[in-house]
């Protein structure tokens, strides 16, 4: 049973990044029962993890994430990737709060109409059954193993979540994601710095599309690297 994949996340930052605005594939729909509906962070209030219910578990994890207790979500993480999943979070939050500086200078310095150009509304779903579009599907519980079925902004295929029972309650499970979260932090510092020099050095709508793609290129190409690594390092049975 595979663990919760950060790797899965390469594709959705590359493809986020091409058009302003840890989980595996899941090709078939499992046999289980029904779950939960739609949830975003801002709907969720912070329930209390139910031993019984992997799913009531990850719902709990979300709210966590939202309210940036990190501390307490790495203590319901298993694995050994728990650090760098948080770290991958962190690096999330610090690019959508970039993309949204971005946006905001962008709004100041050319409007509206201009400014809906620099938005990056995607990069909010890029962290996999920790993204702010996340649905429910279905749960499946095998012992002390059970296996979450979810789904992201109506995206297909569907994706999955693993979770191990410790005593009286389950965690997630993790596996190493390379230095993926390391590339992400330097995307969130590509915005921010974009987002200054947009305002001071005065520069045209026009400027910054070509600098931001002129130097978001290597680091898209590193994260397309870094998951190749994973998938040769997940061959030969090694950490990348």
């Amino acid at each position: 049973m595979k663990a919760v994949r950060g790797i899965a996340l390469v594709s959705l930052v590359v493809a986020a990044c091409a058009q302003p605005l840890g989980c595996r594939r899941h090709g078939d729909p499992p046999p289980a029962k029904p779950a939960a509906t739609a949830t975003t962070p801002s709907e969720e209030t912070s329930p209390a993890p139910d031993p019984r219910t992997p799913i009531r578990t990850l719902e709990y994890l979300r709210s966590l994430r939202h309210q940036s207790q990190y501390r307490q979500l790495s203590e319901h993480l298993s694995g050994d990737a728990r650090d760098d999943l948080v770290s991958l979070l962190r690096a999330v939050d610090r690019l959508v709060a970039a993309s949204t500086m971005l946006t905001d200078r962008a709004r100041t310095a050319y409007g509206p109409a201009v400014a809906d150009q620099f938005r990056y509304d995607s990069f909010t779903n890029i962290a996999g059954l920790f993204s702010q579009d996340v649905k429910f599907i279905s749960e499946d519980i095998d012992d002390d193993r059970a296996t979450v079925v979810f789904q992201i902004a109506d995206r297909l295929p569907l994706e999955t979540a693993n979770l191990r029972r410790n005593d009286s309650h389950w965690t997630l499970l993790t596996e190493p994601i390379g230095e993926l979260p390391d590339a992400i932090f330097d995307l969130a510092g590509l915005f921010e710095r974009m987002a200054r020099r947009l305002v001071e050095k005065k520069l045209t709508a026009d400027q910054v599309h070509s600098e931001l793609a002129l130097r978001r290129s290597p680091i898209l190409r590193r994260i397309e690297s870094i998951a190749a690594q994973r998938e040769d390092a997940k061959e030969k049975g090694t950490r990348p």
